[in-house]
């Protein structure tokens, strides 16, 4: 099964501390008994570790690729308590969750485009 990539993006720019870890974030599709797993951080999308590399978005990679048409839930855990601050050092007030639906899937069959004769 494939992976999908998940972008949070937040009010202002924030840095992550180094006890950020995959285990603080959940996914939950509402419907499921199987949800995906957070299996990375900032894949694509670094979360900063301070001032100078903070962003408003960083990347979270799940372990299996979203539904179409579906609503999840991304969770950042109380086990990030303190792990992502502001550039003021302002601490994310965690739990805290934010709640998105994926895109259409694709619905569109393939069509075959050409056929040729290869020996006569």
């Amino acid at each position: 099964m494939g992976q999908a990539e998940i972008v949070l993006t937040l009010s202002e720019p924030v840095g992550c501390g180094a006890g950020l870890l995959p285990a603080d974030f959940s996914i939950d599709d509402q419907s499921s008994t199987t949800d995906p797993t957070v299996t990375a951080i900032g894949t694509s999308n670094t979360c900063g570790t301070d001032q100078a590399t903070a962003d408003t978005k960083f990347s979270i990679t799940s372990s299996l690729n979203l539904k179409a048409n579906t609503t999840y839930s991304v969770t950042i855990g109380s086990g990030a308590s303190g792990d992502i601050q502001d550039i003021y050092n302002n601490t994310l007030s965690v739990p805290t969750t934010v709640t998105f639906t994926s895109g259409a899937g694709d619905t569109t069959p393939p069509t075959m485009i050409d056929a040729r004769m290869l020996n006569n």
